[in-house]
């Protein structure tokens, strides 16, 4: 991903919660954030669960799983095969994603509570 475009999202998304911080109510800004972040972290978990069970059978396949493989399980990403990749990594990009929405929520929760204070 061209690294432009990923400051062009960040702008509009910055726009987007500036807007929002303006004209929504501070209940529903927490509400939705508290909704989203919740949801995330809720649809995240299995599915972080299921890639973690997936890369581990991959790595069985190809001999002993080094000692530590999870906590830098994407370090090994390059080692899958091409068949093995289409399989484990849709897993690894869904929970990277929640959890992207996790701390987006969470970011919301908190411009509705300073948008409560001011």
């Amino acid at each position: 991903m061209p690294i432009e475009l990923i400051w062009i999202a960040g702008l509009v998304l910055v726009m987007v919660l500036g807007s929002a911080f303006v004209m929504v109510p501070p209940e529903a800004l927490m509400e939705a954030g508290n909704t989203l972040g919740v949801g995330s972290v809720l649809a995240g978990f299995p599915l972080e669960l299921i890639y973690f069970g997936l890369l581990a059978w991959a790595l069985r396949r190809h001999g002993a799983r080094p000692a530590g493989w999870y906590w830098r399980s994407f370090a090994y990403h390059g080692s899958l095969s091409r068949v093995e990749r289409w399989v484990v990594l849709p897993w690894f990009i869904a929970g990277s994603l929640c959890f992207v929405g996790g701390v987006l929520g969470i970011v919301i929760v908190i411009m509705g509570a300073i948008a409560s204070l001011l």
